[in-house]
């Protein structure tokens, strides 16, 4: 079931879902994309697929991936605080 995400997680899924489609406009002979989202009890699961095949035509070259080219990532719905290493405390060097 779809929920609020925090603003890290939203922000990357946002990220991986335009950079995503941007790739398939610039780079798939496509037709439709799919933007898919599955909530589970801790992490969302994203998938962009699209029904055409890649190509690499804006450089000139050629490239084929097959027939389902997708992109999938999983994100935790409620990432822990990333920690700052902190320098070690000064050693009281008395003489």
């Amino acid at each position: 079931m779809p929920r609020p995400l925090s603003p890290g997680v939203d922000l990357r899924a946002y990220r991986i879902v335009q950079e995503a489609l941007t790739n398939v406009t610039q780079h798939a002979a496509a037709g439709a994309a799919r933007v898919r989202l599955w909530y589970a009890v801790d992490h969302l699961t994203l998938t962009v697929t699209h029904d055409g095949t890649a190509t690499a035509r804006s450089v000139g070259g050629a490239l084929d991936a097959g027939h389902r080219v997708e992109v999938t990532t999983r994100l935790p719905l409620y990432p822990t605080t990333p920690t700052t290493p902190t320098a070690p405390e000064p050693e009281d060097r008395t003489p």
